[in-house]
């Protein structure tokens, strides 16, 4: 996803960078010596559990369970049952993992990184605790690496989101050094943007920069200046669009037209 003119590059830059937000937990090196095989399969942490990786976020064998009121890299959130058979190997569970944690925290938070600027952790069970019976998948939403964050968040609601999850009329904080989401706010308190319009393309071949820069723009353009018309305060327009890769590899098929300012109404809708 990248931002049309006039351009935010440090917001550009961080946008680009979500392709390689989610982490899928594979060594990219030689593997590490597999640890003995225990004699029983040891038990995992559970749903609400905050967590540290000791090891740099390796398979949950290393993973430990720390207080969530103090700072803490990671929080499990979701657990699934992954079907019965002979072991997929790791990376074939991270990959699956990958992809249905994503899906179970957007149906639960209403967004893939629960953690602004985070990672989505699929903590999947190694061989020797597969040949025991244990097929669980667990899903961790974790800060960026080097980050940390206090307090839980599973039973809060979840205001980040990702630029590709808003709809028309959400309005929005900016985060700090986070350009990959913004925070979801009242529009009857004062807030930074608004989701103007989102304009969805169709097909399955990118069909060129140019191109979906061009029809973004139109469409943005006249949303945004309608919406400026209204405003009664100074406010300019904005929006993002797919690149190639995001197109390829993360599936985004929309621009965000959106309208930043000092705002404290909803600019958008009856």
């Amino acid at each position: 996803m990248r931002l049309g003119r006039p351009v935010l590059l440090a917001l550009l830059a961080a946008v680009l960078a979500t392709a390689a937000a989610v982490v899928a937990l594979t060594w990219r090196d030689a593997p590490p010596k597999p640890p003995a095989r225990p004699a029983t399969a040891p038990a995992g942490p559970k749903v609400g559990d905050c967590l540290d990786f000791p090891s740099g976020r390796p398979i949950f064998i290393d993973a430990r369970v720390v207080d969530c009121a103090r700072p803490h890299e990671a929080e499990l959130l979701a657990t699934y049952a992954m079907p019965a058979g002979p072991y997929p190997g790791g990376a074939r569970l991270a990959g699956l993992g990958r992809d249905e944690c994503q899906r179970q925290f957007r149906r639960r938070f209403g967004s893939e990184q629960p953690i602004p600027g985070g990672q989505v952790v699929a903590l999947y069970p190694m061989q020797f605790a597969w040949e025991e019976g244990d097929r669980t998948m667990r899903c961790a939403a974790a800060t960026a690496v080097g980050a940390t964050v206090t307090g839980s968040i599973a039973g809060r609601a979840v205001q980040a989101r990702l630029w590709t999850e808003l709809k028309v009329g959400d309005c929005f904080r900016t985060l700090a050094n986070v350009g990959s989401s913004v925070r979801l706010a009242d529009c009857g308190e004062p807030h930074d943007g608004q989701v103007t319009r989102v304009v969805p393309f169709s097909g399955s071949s990118y069909p060129g920069e140019r191109t979906v820069r061009r029809i973004a723009d139109a469409e943005c353009s006249r949303h945004n200046s309608a919406v400026a018309r209204r405003a009664g305060t100074p406010v300019k327009g904005w929006y993002t669009f797919p690149g190639q890769s995001n197109w390829e590899y993360q599936g985004e098929r929309t621009s965000v037209c959106y309208v930043t300012g000092r705002l404290r109404t909803s600019l958008v809708g009856g």
